[in-house]
């Protein structure tokens, strides 16, 4: 059986041609590495993964887990993007996720992907480890050696980059057939908590109108606010709730893109006894009856956060995506949160530039940003600070995460967080699964098909959460970030320099991965070299 280690920037297709050359790994301390190694039988074969990877140099040992990848069908690619741009012509098999399964049949000829995550200690030995994934087949085991050179350098304690792709609870409940808050979905959402930290998210999305519960009280409404707390609190226990994103109090009126007026997202409203009593909706902004419901809502949701001491790291969304002709109402949802919750920062992914003095966390779109550098750059130098976010756009030259995209493009999107300052990352689809996630890629939300995996970064698995080479680069990228984040301590302008002839502009972004990484080598040595310096100064 042929097999060899192979780049994981590489996308394996099954018509892959085996290389001659074998990937070797560079890593610093603190990261995820990640290798993957392809084995081809000669003959119609199960194959099986045998046991973990262990590694060895000398005394020092490391263990990593290994899993088959999967491949998805894309029908149809990614709109306005040229050929140059894509992988590959749909419509045709995509791998994407890293199978729960340690089996699988494959057929003679074709190439048999495997990803493996080593992780690496900070207090880890450097030196060359070498070690092997062992695979058996009708016909035998087949060994593929791996080899990754852990570097002096480390990775720092504290992550400095925002990153939060939304999690939907009810995607969740949806998908197992299971009510909301169950112990059965609060089990699941234990394992999405442990999956999202082992990803370096640290920014939780909280769904306020489903965690809160909201009973009648004379004339008002009382939130109760447990449900939310066991949210955040679960979370918490992982790392992942350094920041808390509550969700937004509006949405478009009628549910009409063009829309010129918000309304306020429905809520339940319990009586005293728990019972039903109705649903307010289709509640305008600017309405007595909205600054009414935000004048209780909003100072008890303040006084609570403070309580748990979460005021200084709440943000709330107003109204999501924002554009000129929705400009006003959105103001006057803002405005509310300033009256009746003060110092709570206002966030949003947005459509437009003209909310100055409305907003404290700005987070455009990616291609939007790029088009308005300078406007963007003044508000970082007033105080505010500045995100970006992709969705089913911007496509084309742009990064982003879809399948059709080359790896490099997702993880090149952290790149830009350091290049241009910008302190966090948004995406809205974790897991907003269709019916089928494994066969349906592409659901249709509203007249389109989404391009791609922008609905989702991971898979439904049997119990947890299933994940893809995507969901794994997105990690190394923002390990990269907190590289530069690094070398900017000691170098910053090498670490402006490295960045710069990753990402020369947005669009003009690096497209080789034997460039990206020689690049990334020379930012692994710089880093080593500037902390041991420091660390025979000190």
């Amino acid at each position: 059986m042929e097999c060899r280690s192979v780049d994981p920037l590489i996308k394996i297709y099954k018509n892959f041609i085996i290389p001659s050359d074998s990937y070797i790994a560079d890593a610093v301390r603190g990261e995820v590495a990640s290798i993957q190694a392809v084995f081809k039988p000669g003959k119609n074969t199960p194959l099986g993964i045998a046991g973990p990877v262990k590694l060895t140099c000398g005394s020092s040992h490391l263990e990593g887990e290994a899993g088959f990848v999967g491949f998805v069908p894309v029908r149809q690619n990614t709109p306005d993007t040229l050929k140059a741009e894509l992988e590959k012509e749909a419509p045709a098999l995509f791998p994407d996720p890293i199978l729960e399964d340690d089996h699988i049949d494959c057929r003679a000829g074709e190439a048999a992907p495997v990803w493996i995550n080593i992780p690496i200690p900070r207090d880890q030995e450097p030196g060359i480890y070498r070690g092997a994934v062992k695979i058996f087949s009708d016909a035998g085991c087949a060994s593929c050696d791996i080899t990754l050179i852990v570097h002096n350098a480390r990775l720092p304690e504290k992550q400095s980059l925002n990153v939060t792709n939304w999690f939907m609870p009810d995607k969740l409940a949806e998908h197992y057939g299971e009510d909301m808050w169950t112990e059965a979905q609060w089990e699941r959402i234990e394992y999405v908590a442990h999956d999202l930290a082992a990803h370096r998210q640290n920014v939780v999305l909280t769904h306020m109108f489903d965690l809160v519960e909201f009973y009648r009280d004379g004339s008002s409404v009382k939130p109760d606010f447990r449900r939310f707390d066991r949210f955040v609190e679960t979370f918490e226990r992982y790392g992942v709730a350094r920041s808390i994103e509550g969700t937004h109090l509006g949405n478009r009126e009628g549910g009409i893109w063009e829309a010129e007026n918000f309304v306020l997202n429905p809520v339940k409203i319990k009586n005293p006894d728990g019972s039903h009593a109705h649903i307010m909706e289709n509640v305008r902004a600017g309405s007595d009856q909205c600054r009414e419901f935000l004048g209780a809502y909003l100072p008890a949701l303040r006084g609570h956060l403070s309580k748990k001491g979460w005021l200084g790291r709440y943000m709330q969304h107003i109204a999501d995506e924002p554009t000129p002709a929705s400009l006003d109402s959105w103001k006057t949802l803002s405005q509310y949160v300033k009256e009746f919750a003060p110092g709570v920062r206002r966030m949003d992914a947005t459509m437009t530039s003209r909310l100055k003095g409305s907003m404290e966390v700005w987070v455009p779109l990616l291609h939007q940003y790029d088009a308005e550098k300078e406007f963007y750059a003044s508000r970082q130098k007033e105080g505010d600070e500045v995100w970006f976010y992709t969705c089913l756009i911007p496509r084309g030259a742009y990064p982003n995460r879809f399948i059709d995209f080359s790896l490099l493009k997702t993880r090149i999107l952290h790149w830009i967080n350091f290049r241009y300052g910008l302190t966090g990352y948004l995406h809205w689809g974790y897991n907003w699964w269709s019916k089928d996630p494994f066969s349906d890629v592409e659901p249709r939300q509203g007249d389109i098909c989404l391009p791609p995996g922008d609905n989702a970064i991971v898979y439904p698995g049997k119990k947890g959460i299933v994940r893809s080479i995507r969901w794994e680069m997105m990690r190394k990228g923002i390990e990269d970030h907190e590289m530069l984040v690094e070398l900017g301590r000691y170098r910053p302008d090498l670490a402006a320099e490295l960045c710069r002839e990753a990402v020369p502009d947005i669009k003009n972004h690096m497209r080789q991965n034997s460039s990206f990484n020689s690049l990334r080598l020379r930012l692994i040595k710089s880093l080593s070299q500037a902390q041991s310096s420091s660390t025979r100064t000190a």
